[in-house]
């Protein structure tokens, strides 16, 4: 299990890849989105008419030999008139390569099945599936089913929450199978990718197989990208698909587990020079849940090879020297929009503020440990995620044009839209950049002042526990065991996981100080450097209100249950049987014990949390609540937010620590007051059972 202090941040919506630039903004709790990189080799269009704004040129595979400018991809290897194969070219001499078979992947709740539109056989025979391929037009065309094995009821949004979802596999292999019943590999680096066209009104992934070896080698790790929704529908219009293409450069390292040393044991690059086959993934995860799929086209990127070196790349402005300018790659606009750029260059402030700091404090031990490291973990854990996958569009426009001589160019609407985004980028970076030194600065001025040059471990004494104390947490372990208090403990999810949190989301600048750095030669997030030097998590809140219209604050705290599935989410659960909550700590400001009871919740509550005090103590202090003691906050009847028939006849006027701890998602340890440095140390946590 990784011990990582996480920052509190939402998760993201697993329907996020599935929205298109065009579709309704998605809703989800107060932190910063996931920014869109600025290049990628992919396409994606509706197809109908081409060449097409969006769309790869997909040309006749009888003019292979001699193309015409501006081919993308011909579909040579499987198209309506392929027949039952896929035509890869690299049979190994058994004519057993391209053959289309199909696997189901059954977890503990859910059971897959597909309702193909004619017969289809699961043994590997070229006429296996050769009813369905005749009666989808000569496509591979079905519906993938997902219900619940017996005992599990309905409708369960924590079938995220298991270790890996049911699915249906549909794939093909590149060379067939040799004498020993095994799939022989190839060399398709010289591909430079795969095009294809497809329909599904849900997400597939398209992944790649390697040889024993290789898989050996990446472990958990897969290459992948996303075919993204082309429709609503569950009925698929027969003459409606969306083509894409993808270079060997556009296939995402994915693992459950963190690559090692931040890099993939083999790149895409080499991992192709041993590909076995090619995969399209279908994942259930809800009881009764159906996604209509589609596979019409599949080619090698033909163009792929030629303009890979020109991501990233600062091209020319396209002018009247461009004769006969062609189209070579779109854009869509929304993935260039002003909230993208200002994210990137918050995400590069951060960036280049560390290294700032480093080179001029990184000779003061005081710095390193205190305020240096503060900026270190603010890039770590508050930095906004990166996603490689562009969001597709129905408006793409031309991005890079080819002129008569080969040469290429921007075009006049993305050299526009790049250099309004590229100026927003600068900004932000520059803007952040200064915020986060100006912040330092301010902690050497106050650390200073305080302490001297004295060693910062002076700042956070450390304290010996009472025997026994704290039998969730106390100091000496990582991770809350909540698990081991909970009515059935599941091992698909993470228990009682350190977070914090700041005011920066509202205008605020309070941060942490922590004493010493986080990891460990395993975990570069890692608490438990932390844990030994205090004996707890300590540290100090430095309250700096910045824009708030209110006092500053920060906020440490723990999760009681995390989906390791479903992007970090948070778990509630029924945790009334632990009576109450006891707490020992030291601190030089009040505290309050907030519970957090999840997004859905909190909303109907206006975020007025039920919470209860902690008064502060310079030296060890216990303090046992039971739930009752904990009360929404005065303003909560007042509130504009809260609907007040429902607070009061649902019983959360009077009884809210009772309710909340029957949902409960979160333990907040809030440190809110006039601007200034705070020290504290939250040494034990306990349940109140009598």
């Amino acid at each position: 299990m990784e011990n990582k202090l996480y920052a509190a941040c939402g998760a993201v919506a697993l329907a996020l890849w599935a929205t298109a630039c065009s579709d309704d903004s998605v809703s989800g709790t107060s932190v910063e989105p996931n920014t869109i990189a600025l290049s990628s080799s992919s396409y994606s269009s509706s197809s109908g008419t081409f060449p097409r704004d969006g769309q790869p040129r997909l040309c006749r595979v009888s003019e292979m030999e001699n193309a015409p400018a501006g081919c993308d991809w011909f579909a040579e290897m499987w198209n309506p008139e392929s027949g039952n194969r896929v035509h890869t070219g690299f049979d190994n001499g058994t004519n057993t390569s391209g053959i289309w078979y199909w696997t189901l992947d059954t977890n503990e709740v859910l059971i897959p099945s597909v309702l193909w539109t004619g017969t289809a056989r699961q043994d590997y025979d070229s006429l296996a599936m050769s009813d369905v391929i005749e009666l989808c037009g000569g496509s591979i065309c079905g519906k993938a089913r997902f219900n619940a094995v017996d005992g599990v009821n309905g409708f369960d949004y924590e079938f995220m929450s298991v270790e890996k979802p049911a699915s249906v596999d549909i794939a093909f292999s590149m060379a067939g199978k040799n004498a020993f019943g095994r799939f022989d590999e190839v060399d398709a680096s010289g591909l430079g990718g795969f095009c294809v066209g497809y329909a599904s009104n849900g997400l597939i992934t398209m992944s790649l197989d390697f040889s024993d070896s290789v898989n050996a080698l990446l472990g958990d790790e897969i290459y992948r990208v996303i075919l993204n929704r082309t429709t609503v529908n569950e009925k698929l219009n027969d003459l409606d698909y969306r083509e894409e293409c993808f270079a060997w450069a556009d296939f995402a390292n994915y693992a459950k587990n963190v690559v090692r040393d931040g890099e993939p044991a083999v790149s895409v690059e080499n991992a192709v020079k041993h590909l076995v086959g090619v995969h399209f993934k279908i994942n259930g995860y809800y009881d009764k849940s159906t996604l209509s799929f589609k596979i019409v086209r599949f080619g090698r990127f033909a163009t792929a090879n030629g303009r890979r070196a020109l991501d990233g790349e600062n091209l020319p402005v396209v002018d009247e020297s461009c004769l006969i300018p062609t189209v070579v790659e779109h854009f869509c606009e929304c993935n260039y929009a002003d909230s993208n750029a200002a994210y990137e260059g918050t995400r590069l402030g951060h960036l280049n503020a560390v290294d700032e700091a480093r080179g001029i404090w990184g000779q003061s031990l005081l710095a390193e440990n205190t305020c240096v490291n503060a900026m270190w973990m603010r890039s770590t854990l508050e930095m906004p995620l990166i996603t490689t996958e562009n969001l597709p569009c129905d408006n793409a426009q031309p991005k890079i044009m080819q002129c008569a001589d080969g040469s290429f160019r921007y075009s006049p609407e993305f050299a526009s839209v790049k250099s309004r985004y590229d100026d927003i980028v600068e900004e932000n970076a520059l803007a952040r950049k200064q915020v986060l030194l100006d912040r330092v600065d301010s902690c050497m001025n106050l650390s200073s002042s305080s302490v001297g040059n004295s060693s910062s471990s002076s700042f956070f004494p450390c304290c010996t526990l009472p025997s026994g104390d704290g039998d969730l947490w106390n100091g000496y372990t990582v991770d809350v065991d909540v698990g081991s208090f909970v009515e059935s403990r599941r091992d698909d999810v993470k228990y009682g996981v350190w977070f914090f949190a700041t005011d920066t989301i509202d205008g605020g600048k309070s941060d942490v100080y922590w004493p010493v750095d986080f990891g460990d030669d395993f975990n570069e997030g890692a608490i438990e450097p932390l844990i030994d030097h205090c004996g707890g998590v300590c540290g100090t809140a430095v309250l700096d209100e910045g824009t708030l219209s209110y006092q500053p604050y920060v906020v440490i705290g723990f999760s009681l249950a995390i989906d390791e599935y479903g992007a970090g989410k948070s778990i509630p659960l029924d945790v009334s049987n632990w009576g109450g909550i006891c707490v020992s700590y030291t601190s030089t400001i009040s505290l309050n014990v907030e519970l957090d009871v999840g997004d859905s919740l909190s909303f109907l509550l206006g975020f007025a949390l039920p919470a209860a005090p902690l008064s502060k103590s310079a030296s060890f202090n216990k303090k046992c609540f039971e739930w009752s003691d904990f009360k929404l906050p005065s303003w909560a009847k007042s509130s504009p937010n809260v609907d007040q028939d429902w607070l009061k006849t649902s019983g959360w006027l009077d009884s809210a620590g009772v309710l909340a701890s029957k949902h409960l998602a979160k333990v907040n340890f809030k440190m809110q007051s006039a601007p200034g440095m705070y020290e504290f140390n939250i040494m034990s946590i306990g349940t109140n059972r009598k």
